[in-house]
């Protein structure tokens, strides 16, 4: 398990199947949606997830967040994410 698929699933309680896919797609596209809803949960999701070192951009007002890896986490989710 990568640690940014560990990150889904401890932080917003996303099943594997869904933290994985949210991972790959961070992996191969540079982005991912993890979440929405109002202006605060957004600020509080992007805050937390910066605590994790996940660059973490707000996409649209109610549409959460678009993720990048910053270099630290790249490295580490390129030695372990699955290539499908």
């Amino acid at each position: 398990m990568s640690y940014m698929t560990y990150v889904f699933q401890t932080y917003f309680g996303y099943s594997r199947e869904k933290a994985e896919k949210l991972m790959l797609d961070v992996h191969q596209k540079g982005r991912a949606v993890a979440s929405n809803g109002p202006r605060e949960t957004m600020e509080r999701d992007t805050e937390a997830l910066q605590g994790y070192g996940l660059w973490v951009v707000p996409a649209h007002a109610g549409m959460l967040l678009v993720l990048r890896h910053d270099r630290s986490t790249r490295k580490a989710c390129r030695q372990s994410c699955v290539r499908r």
